[in-house]
């Protein structure tokens, strides 16, 4: 009940206020500093490996390959024009769209680790996942027709089953 007086104006009140303003009467705007996290956590291999699917030095040279595609898009996947002072590095926007294809948190937690805004961690989904697919697209291969009709029934208990995405970090 506390909580619904606290986001809930008086019906006296002519004014609507936003819902920060409602929760904090102090609430000025947002101040988004971003936040190095690749730095924070590489040294944890374990889990940087378990949370990312890959280790430190591999994800540092997939940012190195990735950088000069990173640095000419803008979100929306042109050619920036001009570069404002952005909140985070090439390595931390990898890890973000890293955590985000392995784990898919919600799109609400990311900007709490990174200290960004929801539309920038968007943004950056939005432009780092296009570049990983245009340079590592040559890298997947997919079976002919003929090679998908010779698996069907090679597993004794799933006799129609051509195949499976093992998606998990240990084999089954």
């Amino acid at each position: 009940m506390m909580l619904l007086a606290a986001v809930i104006p008086p019906p006296n009140l002519n004014i609507i206020l936003p819902i920060m303003q409602r929760l904090d009467p102090l609430f000025l705007g947002f101040d988004f500093r971003g936040r190095d996290v690749f730095t924070s956590v590489e040294n944890q291999r374990h889990l940087f490996w378990l949370n990312t699917g890959e280790v430190p030095e591999t994800l540092e040279d997939i940012v190195f390959r990735l950088t000069p595609v990173l640095n000419r898009l803008n979100w929306r996947g042109g050619m920036r024009r001009r570069r404002r002072g952005e909140k985070l590095n090439n390595t931390n926007k990898v890890v973000l769209t890293f955590l985000w294809l392995r784990k898919y948190p919600c799109i609400d937690t990311l900007p709490l680790f990174f200290d960004v805004s929801r539309s920038t961690v968007s943004h950056i989904i939005h432009s780092v996942v296009p570049a990983l697919w245009r340079f590592f697209s040559n890298e997947v291969t997919w079976p002919s027709i003929a090679e998908w009709n010779r698996m069907q029934g090679e597993w004794r208990f799933f006799p129609v089953v051509l195949g499976c995405i093992n998606g998990t970090p240990h084999e089954i």
